[in-house]
């Protein structure tokens, strides 16, 4: 179960480098082949959603926070195992972590 976002990138830029039938770019991979490649565009891009979405992210990452911390707080036994593999300060892992599910899944991830 995830989440998704679903936005539309538009330019003239990417007008002028798509393809005739509208269905792929011809834009570099990296920016060494050409002055934009498709990794610049594809970073600038994720830092606008992050932004734009910011709110509701903040959201979600404090809902998985407090709900990984109660899980280890009711499960004590695995404060150890969790500390050992899990920077909890570390945002990463609470970014990357699914607010709904028990310690089983995290350990699939």
């Amino acid at each position: 179960k995830g989440f998704y976002y679903v936005g539309v990138l538009t330019g003239d830029y990417l007008d002028n480098h798509v393809d005739m039938n509208r269905a792929s770019f011809d834009i570099s991979d990296s920016k060494e082949d050409e002055d934009i490649s498709i990794d610049e565009i594809t970073s600038c891009v994720k830092v606008e959603i992050e932004e734009f979405l910011k709110d509701y992210l903040d959201e979600v990452r404090k809902e998985k926070d407090e709900y990984i911390r109660k899980y280890i707080s009711n499960n004590g036994r695995v404060v150890m195992i969790f500390n050992y593999f899990y920077d909890m300060e570390n945002e990463e892992f609470v970014r990357h972590a699914f607010p709904n599910c028990g310690l089983e899944e995290f350990y699939m991830e």
